[in-house]
């Protein structure tokens, strides 16, 4: 009789070795800068098993032979999807928009018409698109209903799914949780009763957010300047490298006594030139670097 050990079945091979995590991370890196800790092997597990199953392959080994040779741009963006988190909501992190209202838009309503400013503003990493939305609102509420003023928002992300979602803008009853009574009663309208989506923002809320795809690693096409960058929350996902050199080029295109706003959870490199910190990972911009 063999030994009792030779009567076990032998172990299957993991679906995600070691040497396929290492592959999904260095690609999410270089594709996306997403910067991914060996913590985090069994959620991109998860992740990839859901993945495999939505583009019909077989499993996770399957997928990260896709991964391997040269997939297409749709595949990259699936992998993106996948791999990254979009969570958000309506007046998250309100400190940031009570910094905008007190240091930028207040002191605005003191001009006289004939000397108003053009207005732009940037939320980088808009997921779908609740953050552009209540920053429209915002204007709303402290220019007049911005009667007479020119502001624009550009809102971008790389997933096009919460893009579709943003440029749909229909949300949930839970979504509208955090927005202030008086300004859900004048900047959202209720959606017909029997879908999942119960409010969308009015049509002068949504007419000044434009959205658009974007890679933050690649070049970008605005020059600027904006009054306030928003990034919240986006780069807990990069590297120090990466992380330095996106701020720097937010910096760039922020006007000098502009603001930059990071999450809360998230602070500018050290070191950095041109910028004083005014609150919660919020920053004022004074001048050339």
């Amino acid at each position: 009789m063999p030994p009792a050990n030779d009567c076990k079945p032998a172990a299957s091979a993991p679906a995600l070795t070691d040497t396929g995590f290492r592959l999904i991370q260095a690609k999410a890196y270089e594709w996306f800068g997403l910067h991914i800790t060996a913590s985090k092997h069994a959620l991109i597990l998860s992740r990839l098993t859901k993945l495999a199953d939505r583009l019909g392959l077989s499993g996770v080994p399957a997928l990260i032979e896709l991964y391997r040779h040269t997939p297409s741009d749709e595949a990259k963006q699936e992998l993106f999807n996948s791999l990254s988190t979009n969570w958000t909501g309506f007046f998250r992190e309100s400190v940031h928009f009570d910094l905008l209202r007190t240091r930028l838009l207040n002191p605005l309503t003191e001009q006289p018409a004939v000397s108003r400013p053009s207005l732009r503003f940037w939320s980088a990493g808009c997921s779908m698109g609740c953050e552009p939305y209540g920053l429209a609102m915002v204007l709303h509420e402290a220019l007049d209903g911005l009667a007479g003023w020119d502001a624009k928002i550009l809102a971008t992300d790389l997933a096009v799914d919460e893009l579709d979602k943003a440029t749909r803008a229909e949300y949930p009853a839970e979504a509208a949780q955090n927005i202030p009574a008086a300004i859900q009663k004048r900047h959202i309208e209720s959606l017909p009763a029997g879908g999942e989506a119960t409010f969308r923002p009015r049509d002068h809320v949504r007419k000044v957010v434009s959205f658009a795809k974007l890679n933050l690693l690649h070049p970008w096409k605005m020059t600027g300047p904006f009054d306030a960058i928003f990034c919240r929350n986006v780069l807990i996902y990069f590297d120090d490298k990466t992380r330095r050199s996106v701020v720097e080029r937010f910096v760039r295109l922020v006007r000098p006594g502009g603001y930059l706003f990071l999450g809360t959870s998230e602070l500018a490199p050290t070191g950095m030139k041109g910028i004083q910190l005014i609150g919660p990972s919020a920053y004022e911009v004074r001048g050339q670097r």
